[in-house]
């Protein structure tokens, strides 16, 4: 994991999954060396203060210098979907699920393989869950 590259990736193209619609990109030249300039860009600090509430919580902090002096700056002290405190929305899990399994079906596949799953006590036959799996 290298914090760096998955800071560039999510400023270029505002993901970390790296889902087909931007694989395009991973074969452009321009695009890659702009991933490896913002990564070289990127500090990873490590807070003692952060670090001693660890593993009660997992705090983080960012901050981002834009040209002309401005800063930009964020930070929680529970990861979202790492403590029931702050869990993953429904739509945010699901658009996860969707990207990712769109890696390997297609979207509607995704959708319906979602569908299905999210209602799985009226669901019949397990072979309507395996057959999804099986289209492209």
């Amino acid at each position: 994991m290298s914090y760096p590259y998955c800071i560039a990736i999510l400023l270029m193209t505002g993901k970390l999954v790296f889902v087909p619609s931007l694989w395009s990109n991973f074969s452009d030249k321009k695009f890659m060396d702009k991933i490896e300039e913002f990564g070289k860009r990127c500090e990873f600090v490590i807070d003692p203060a952060m670090d001693r509430v660890i593993p009660e919580k997992y705090p983080a902090a960012v901050e981002v210098h834009l040209k002309g002096g401005k800063k930009l700056s964020s930070s929680l002290e529970l990861p979202r979907g790492f403590y029931p405190e702050n869990p993953v929305g429904d739509k945010d899990l699901f658009d996860k699920f969707k990207d990712l399994a769109s890696m390997v079906i297609s979207p509607k596949s995704a959708d319906s393989l979602m569908d299905m799953t999210m209602n799985l006590e009226k669901v019949e036959d397990v072979s309507q869950l395996t057959n999804i799996l099986r289209e492209k």
